[in-house]
């Protein structure tokens, strides 16, 4: 069965992620830890993704979506980076191709403009105050005809002094 196949391979949740067909994505779930953290869970036991402040799982079914961060104060820097480098090698061990760096396009003043219009000044400054540190990203192939997406993402929010590690892992 698949499941049992899943569950000895060195990185069972990605494996978990990766399943032929959707149903095999039912054993993924949370759990708040000890620390009052958030784990990723499959078939009840904590993988890699441990200790997170917010996580959300999407429902298994034709798309699969799962979303976390960890929330670092500014003065933590050395801890985000690490974190976020201790992710990346655990994910580039896992998938089949390795985690890319992903290009973050500079928004010109036109296109500010129109962000602007439709979604108001405070949404510009906050695009001014959110520095992306490190992004990297890669699709894999899952199943028939999906792909799995995943994203870390390592930014710095300037208005709170605050650093944001963030891992998503989209199935569609």
């Amino acid at each position: 069965m698949p499941a049992i196949a899943q569950a000895q391979s060195p990185c069972p949740l990605i494996a978990a992620m990766m399943v032929e067909e959707p149903a095999g994505l039912g054993g993924i779930g949370v759990t708040v830890n000890g620390q009052g953290l958030i784990d990723v869970t499959l078939n009840g036991k904590a993988d890699f993704l441990r200790g997170a402040a917010d996580c959300s799982i999407t429902a298994p079914g034709h798309d699969f979506e799962v979303d976390c961060s960890w929330s670092f104060a500014g003065t933590e820097t050395a801890q985000a980076e690490a974190m976020f480098a201790a992710l990346q090698k655990r994910l580039n061990a896992c998938l089949p191709e390795r985690l890319e760096p992903r290009y973050v396009a500079a928004q010109t003043p036109d296109q500010l403009a129109t962000l602007a219009a439709r979604y108001g000044t405070s949404f510009i400054e906050s695009l001014e105050k959110v520095k992306i540190l490190q992004d990297v990203g890669q699709s894999v192939p899952a199943g028939k005809n999906s792909a799995l997406h995943v994203r870390l993402s390592l930014n710095r929010d300037t208005r709170y002094d605050k650093l944001s590690l963030s891992a998503s892992f989209s199935r569609y």
